[in-house]
């Protein structure tokens, strides 16, 4: 009777550790959205703040928009991972919006085929005053 079940506990490891590790790999995949989804949502309010306190000056303040966004992408955790990040202000009649778009590559197998980058988008509109 021993002998019949020698290998059961390989058999049954080998079953299943791969569910265990795809677990693991949508665990990882969510978090990497959460925190880019919060990193775009700080990083397009900084980019409307900035546009918005030199909206005074002569200048575009889209570029300041850019700028400030620019600064929080870099500084933040998303600068490991080389993302890049698409900053877009707009002037509106009397409010400034800016929209920031992160891509983030998608980790889990055989989904990745069909959708291979998640773009993560978030916009912060701000009156001017």
């Amino acid at each position: 009777m021993r002998g019949k079940t020698h290998g059961q506990a390989l058999v049954e490891f080998v079953l299943v550790i791969p569910m265990f590790i795809l677990v693991f790999i949508c665990i990882i995949q969510t978090a990497l959205l959460f925190n880019a989804q919060y990193t775009a949502k700080y990083a397009s309010f900084c980019g409307a703040r900035a546009a918005i306190v030199h909206a005074k000056f002569p200048d575009k303040p889209d570029v300041y928009a850019k700028l400030a966004a620019r600064y929080v992408l870099n500084a933040g955790s998303l600068n490991p991972l080389k993302q890049v990040a698409l900053v877009k202000g707009e002037y509106l009649l009397f409010e400034y919006r800016v929209t920031v778009t992160i891509p983030i590559k998608n980790y889990i197998p055989l989904y990745n085929l069909f959708v291979p980058i998640f773009p993560v988008k978030a916009s912060t509109r701000l009156p001017v005053e």
